[in-house]
């Protein structure tokens, strides 16, 4: 009986607290505060906003549009919790338009700082302005303000101190304000944006810029050149919705160590989706390192009825309606983009240039010189190279259209010089190019293979072993064999389980056997991606073998089989091997990312000898 006496019983909340409750999963901290002001600011018509910011955001934060404005009988409503005037039904939400819609915002924001509001709708003579201070709203007041609608939220969480106490240090949260700002700025260029902090101004971008110009003003000026533009149309089909991506996509070679300098969004709303961040990556995967990021911003707008944006709390996440079709555009356009120019990173002195102390005494002054390395035997090229050509599809000597990124050029034979035997040195139009030999064979090795797998469907060549050769293999491992029965297929790999902890290989590739790549320690590491995880999902539903895991075995296999820095190769050899470079996609890049080719321009070997 006790027992029951003491058990609480079942109340209604009050509003107050409801509408804390509700701040915890939309107000997290100033920025927070900043990203729902300025949705409302910019579903509002806005064609400026202010943000005024101080002690990063938890003294005040102040937004002021010159938008439509909020008419005075209707101001205490704005204030109250779901209150909104962008949704009238449960048909609304499956179509949202608008970046705000659940009317919690203002009232959650309300609840837990001291928030006054000041509007007035153009045409009206006199603006109200309403208070409110964690507790019911005050009166509406009239005076007299621009058109206009102005929020200043004061003190945050002054009366949840336990919340107060999370906030970090004042330049920390002010980051993160000028960080929401510019991802709003970044969506919405035909609006004006002003930031300041503690009374100095820090962003300053005009209204009316089209998407290029505010990206290059965001991402930096300095990037300008380095910063590649796509627009492109999906008109849809077989019921899919029409969709456009508009994007400015970084050179692979301004790739960064975070993705901080990535920005994305979904028809006006900046989001943070797992399949765009990936399809982007995948549009660069073979062009920069793994562990860089590219810069980009990439806009996707689509039929609002084709994605919800009802997902998260602080609508930073969507789901699609047709996720797969969304990553597919993105992917390939940006792809596309990105291999139709010319890729080759210029070389710069580590010396820069100009008239003073610091201008080299002479040309050769801020380049590095290396040592070269102890010559080793002899690479078998002509047979590597008789082994590409029963891969590809077109006669030897028949050029492609992609070469370093855009279309090959038939011209005279260009003179080649090996250095170190390891690098090449040869010119084009624009300066001298310096090759590194093994990064660029592998890149020609991996296109040769990838067209012959994935692109005709047909496996590899292989070679019976006379004598199996045996690789340790525990339970777990042996049983990554039927994951992996596809991906061995098309690799020309049989590899059998020979005991509990022994797998045996009966068949190896032609071309790595050729090569004299050993047998064992390939299998091993082919292993160990799969253990690893760095092959996950290496067949689909349909049994195919999926792009990303044959992506990473061929780049084994590529890097295996190339010319090696130290191979020394002829003159017939060198004179093929460009041949190739201008024949195969992505040759700027080896399969890794790392550049196969450097270029020193004309105009800087002129600017370097003072001409």
């Amino acid at each position: 009986m006790q027992a029951a006496a003491d058990r609480a019983s079942i109340q209604t909340l009050p509003p107050l607290l409801v509408d804390q409750i509700a701040a915890g999963e939309v107000v997290e901290r100033p920025s927070s505060v900043v990203k729902e002001l300025l949705e409302n600011a910019v579903d509002a018509g806005a064609t400026r906003i202010v943000i005024d910011a101080e002690e990063g955001g938890g003294a005040l934060v102040r937004v002021s549009d010159d938008g439509g404005g909020i008419p005075a009988d209707q101001l205490g409503l704005a204030l109250s919790p779901h209150a909104t005037s962008k949704l009238r039904d449960a048909d609304g939400l499956a179509a949202i338009a608008t970046l705000g819609f659940r009317g919690e915002a203002l009232a959650s924001i309300a609840s837990v700082a001291r928030v006054r509001v000041v509007s007035r709708p153009p045409g009206e003579e006199l603006a109200a302005a309403i208070e409110q201070a964690g507790g019911p709203p005050g009166p509406v007041a009239p005076l007299a303000a621009p058109a206009g609608t102005t929020v200043e939220v004061r003190d945050l969480f002054f009366n949840v101190p336990a919340r107060r106490r999370f906030l970090r240090a004042a330049p920390t949260e002010y980051g993160r304000i000028a960080a929401t700002v510019q991802q709003s700025a970044m969506t919405h260029p035909r609006v004006g944006f002003r930031l300041t902090h503690n009374g100095r101004v820090t962003l300053e971008l005009p209204a009316g810029q089209d998407p290029w110009e505010r990206g290059v003003a965001i991402l930096g000026r300095d990037l300008d050149d380095a910063l590649l533009r796509l627009d492109r149309d999906e008109p849809g089909w077989k019921g899919a919705s029409p969709m456009r991506v508009l994007a400015l996509l970084g050179r692979p070679e301004i790739g960064r160590a975070s993705s901080k300098f990535q920005h994305f969004s979904v028809n006006g709303r900046p989001v943070r989706d797992r399949q765009l961040v990936h399809a982007l990556k995948e549009a660069y995967r073979g062009l920069m390192p793994a562990d860089r990021q590219p810069v980009a911003a990439v806009h996707l707008t689509l039929d609002p009825a084709a994605v919800d944006v009802n997902v998260h709390p602080t609508k930073a996440e969507v789901r699609f309606r047709d996720a797969g079709a969304a990553h597919s555009l993105i992917r390939a356009a940006c792809r596309e983009r990105l291999l139709a120019e010319d890729l080759t990173p210029a070389l710069h002195p580590r010396t820069a240039g100009g008239s003073g102390p610091n201008r080299p005494r002479s040309a050769a002054q801020g380049f590095e010189l290396r040592e070269p390395s102890p010559s080793r035997a002899s690479f078998d090229y002509a047979a590597t190279r008789d082994e590409l050509d029963r891969l590809a599809d077109a006669p030897a000597g028949q050029r492609g259209a992609a070469g370093a990124g855009g279309p090959a050029v038939a011209g005279p034979p260009r003179k080649v010089v090996q250095f170190s035997d390891s690098f090449l040195v040869t010119e084009d139009a624009e300066g001298l190019l310096v090759i590194d030999q093994h990064a660029l064979h592998e890149r020609v090795m991996f296109e040769k293979l990838w067209k012959r797998i994935l692109g005709e469907g047909k496996p590899l060549e292989k070679q019976r072993l006379l004598v199996p050769v045996t690789v340790t293999a525990d339970a777990g491992r042996q049983a990554l064999l039927d994951d992996l029965a596809p991906l061995l297929e098309s690799l020309a790999l049989e590899l059998e389980p020979m005991g509990p902890r022994t797998l045996a290989v009966q068949a190896f590739p032609t071309l790595l056997k050729s090569r004299g790549v050993a047998v064992g320690p390939f299998v091993e590491g082919l292993l160990d991606a799969a253990e690893n995880g760095d092959l996950a999902g290496p067949a689909d539903a349909g049994g195919r073998v999926t792009e990303a895991a044959l992506a990473a075995v061929l780049d084994m296999m590529s890097c295996k089989a190339a010319v090696k820095a130290g191979d020394r190769l002829s003159g017939p050899e060198l004179d093929e091997l460009l041949r190739l470079r201008d024949e195969v996609e992505r040759s700027s890049s080896c399969p890794h990312g790392r550049p196969t080719t450097l270029r020193l321009t004309w105009n800087e070997l002129r600017h370097r000898f003072g001409r």
